[in-house]
């Protein structure tokens, strides 16, 4: 009786997979068809300069947020909204942006905020978007803390990077630390010092990681170029397979499980 359980869920855990696959090579889910994100807001609601901020806060329900290096020690702020749900206020060393409430508007025009700010930058970001792109580039110097239900979220370079994303793909330049936890997607990373998490279904592709790793992931294939371990380290994942071409354990030891 246990063998035959054991044989029934194996079989539906194989043919969950295989819809997943074939869902995910999807254009619409891979986040690149115009049923999604294709209609973008053109009527200006903010453009604004503000100094002397050093937390960034947004929580939105749709937008496309990009967040770009600026020459110049302001920040600049402009908003597209046909709907003009989004307060602005700047306040005590904080620009908040936040919808007055959630409409649960799937097929509308996005919303668009396009912040600029200085690549030294050095404090908080914290952004939460129900449905949308989020484009971050270089900020060596900042926290950041980001959750997305759906889209995709991309990210040049930060200090450290807190990610938790139900469906999209996440792709991290260089970070000191990053944290991961995703529902459904998958990951690239180019260099990370210290690599932590915890997921369901997520395939993962890191260049090199320099100091640590703690993975414990459902689904997903684990791949790594080349791995420094200064201190112990592990690698653990239910259903898929963990490949690590160059791996250094100086200090440490990487445990594998799967």
């Amino acid at each position: 009786m246990k063998k035959r359980i054991i044989i029934i869920l194996s079989i539906i855990i194989i043919i969950i997979l295989i819809i997943l696959g074939i869902i995910n090579n999807y254009k619409p889910f891979h986040f690149t068809n115009k049923m999604f994100f294709g209609k973008k807001s053109s009527t200006k609601l903010y453009n604004e300069k503000y100094e002397d901020i050093d937390t960034i806060y947004i929580d939105v329900d749709n937008a496309i947020i990009n967040i770009k290096n600026g020459n110049e020690d302001t920040i600049k702020v402009k908003v597209l909204s046909n709907r003009k749900n989004i307060q602005l206020k700047a306040y005590n060393g904080k620009l908040s942006m936040k919808v007055e409430n959630y409409e649960g508007c799937f097929f509308c025009k996005m919303n668009v905020i396009e912040i600029t700010a200085p690549s030294t930058f050095k404090d908080y970001m914290t952004i939460s978007n129900r449905h949308g792109h989020i484009n971050i580039e270089n900020f060596p110097n900042t926290t950041m803390a980001i959750t997305s239900k759906l889209g995709n979220i991309s990210v040049k370079e930060a200090k450290v990077v807190k990610v938790k994303s139900r469906r999209g793909s996440i792709n991290i330049g260089k970070v000191a630390n990053a944290y991961i936890y995703s529902f459904w997607g998958r990951l690239k990373i180019d260099e990370v010092d210290n690599l932590f998490s915890n997921s369901t279904l997520l395939d993962m592709n890191v260049d090199y990681v320099k100091k640590y790793i703690n993975i414990n992931n459902d689904f997903g294939d684990i791949n790594i170029k080349k791995a420094d371990i200064l201190r112990d380290s592990i690698i653990e994942v239910g259903f898929g397979e963990i490949n690590v071409k160059k791996l250094n354990e100086d200090t440490g030891k990487l445990k594998k499980k799967n």
